[in-house]
């Protein structure tokens, strides 16, 4: 699991279309809704960011499938 959060953020943090400051953008949303114990705001936001990563790792994997 902690390899493939260590690839996972490599491959986000790298992406043609993604940036450091959209992801820590996203982490900042998922911490402020926790520290107002915010719940549904929580979810919301870990949610759209699953969201987003999902979104990146096809990306890379299909730009990756391609090229084999």
């Amino acid at each position: 699991m902690i390899e493939t959060m260590k690839e996972t953020r490599r491959i986000w943090l790298y992406s043609k279309k993604t940036t450091s400051e959209k992801l820590y953008d996203e982490h900042r949303q998922i911490s402020l809704a926790i520290k107002q114990q915010n719940e549904e705001l929580a979810k919301h936001a870990m949610a759209s960011h699953f969201c987003h990563v999902e979104k990146v790792l096809m990306q890379y994997f299909e730009t990756t499938e391609s090229i084999k």
